[in-house]
């Protein structure tokens, strides 16, 4: 979690991490300003998270400045992150891809884990990569090997290869 705030305040720039049981602060060598109104999502490689835009929130009825950058905030670690659209087992535990539990959120993203981290859904479930499209749970954006690559369209707030629309790209 990063930013955020509260009515009337300044937004935030701490950045939380749910272990599972507790939210912990975490601190970083580096971070988008302040920020709240803004989106973050798992980065696709699993190795953190990506802040898109947001604004600087409103001070003393002064309009607040809109942010449309984008932020990658990165897990470095002793241990290995897995590369779970490349199949690559770099954590070495003989696991690799959806057959790995470390790729839960790419391959099971409506899954809630529980306290252990392991989705807590059926096997038999609809996930990424099982070569079926479960519209809607499943889409272009979130499984694109499964719903095949998304069509660039201006306005969606996604800034496709080769797209050049004013509020969709930097």
């Amino acid at each position: 979690m990063f930013g955020g705030g509260l009515r009337g305040a300044l937004p935030f720039d701490d950045t939380w991490e749910w272990d599972g049981l507790r939210w912990q602060q975490v601190f970083t060598s580096s971070a988008p300003p302040a920020r709240d109104a803004h989106v973050v999502f798992p980065a696709p490689d699993g190795t953190g998270v990506v802040v898109y835009g947001g604004s600087d929130g409103t001070v003393l009825g002064v309009s607040p400045a809109s942010f449309g950058d984008l932020w990658r905030l990165t897990y470095a670690g002793i241990q290995p992150y897995e590369q779970c659209a490349a199949g690559i087992d770099r954590d070495r535990d003989g696991l690799a891809g959806c057959d790995d539990p470390d790729c839960a959120h790419r391959c099971e993203p409506f899954c809630v884990a529980d306290t252990l981290g392991t989705p807590a859904c059926m096997p038999t479930g609809s996930r990424c990569g099982d070569g079926t499209c479960d519209a809607p749970r499943e889409t272009c954006r979130l499984c694109p090997e499964d719903c095949g690559a998304c069509v660039a369209a201006c306005g969606d707030e996604f800034c496709d290869a080769g797209e050049v629309c004013l509020g969709d790209c930097p």
